[in-house]
């Protein structure tokens, strides 16, 4: 496992460093007092990221990582509280408050855990076919034929999205209309016109829909920082 702390505040970033070594076994972890291009050179699986780095721009920061790395682990930290009601709208998988490190730290690596296990539900199509759910990007249909694209491969398959929809974590999909169906984990961003996925998919926006996604995606969004 892969650990990165980007934080300027070197005490901090050696406790945080330990503590976590006390939770994970066979981690590597680098430590970074500001974002420079190695960190767009390898993987990481977890990153923590200190809100206050480049006069409060580091939430932009983040988003521009996890375009690169969609399957990072996106940790915000902080000792000003208040950009934790901030973060849950950002990417980001949870807030880990300065001044309450330990408690924290400690519902981090519960629902971390958690997260592992939800990435290991499956799909299973045509009887013998199985696709792990965090790896589908969305799902669209025509008449009864269905195409599932995901990360590695793309499936077509005679059936309904109803159909599949039961099959689906109902926390992470989303109907976006009749023929499409999204996967929250891979929303990078939400522009004006369109819905920006994972390896360059865009979904356009049809009459209404936006306002609709919008609550739904922040619903998920809430969830996933307060809940996991």
């Amino acid at each position: 496992m892969k650990i990165g702390i980007i934080d300027d505040d070197k005490e901090f970033a050696e406790v945080l460093n330990k503590e976590l070594e006390q939770l994970f076994s066979q981690v590597q972890i680098k430590k970074y007092q500001e974002i420079s291009d190695e960190l767009y050179k390898e993987e990481f699986d977890i990153l923590f990221l200190d809100v206050l780095l480049y006069d409060k721009k580091s939430f932009n920061e983040g988003e521009k990582i996890l375009t690169v790395f969609p399957h990072t682990t996106l940790v915000y930290i902080s000792s000003v509280e208040h950009f934790v009601f901030e973060s849950y709208k950002q990417k980001t998988f949870y807030f880990v408050r300065k001044s309450n490190l330990y408690p924290d730290l400690k519902e981090f690596y519960k629902k971390y855990n958690q997260s592992q296990l939800n990435d290991k539900q499956i799909l299973t199509i045509k009887g013998d076919i199985d696709i792990l759910q965090c790896e589908i990007i969305y799902i669209n249909s025509s008449k009864n034929t269905a195409t599932i694209h995901t990360t590695y491969n793309k499936y077509v398959i005679k059936s309904s999205l109803k159909e599949i929809l039961t099959q689906l974590d109902q926390s992470s999909f989303f109907r976006f209309n009749s023929y499409t169906i999204i996967n929250f984990r891979h929303v990078i961003d939400v522009r004006e016109q369109y819905i920006c996925l994972t390896q360059q998919n865009n979904i356009n926006f049809v009459r209404n829909s936006k306002d609709k996604f919008m609550k739904a995606y922040m619903e998920y969004r809430r969830k996933k920082i307060w809940n996991g």
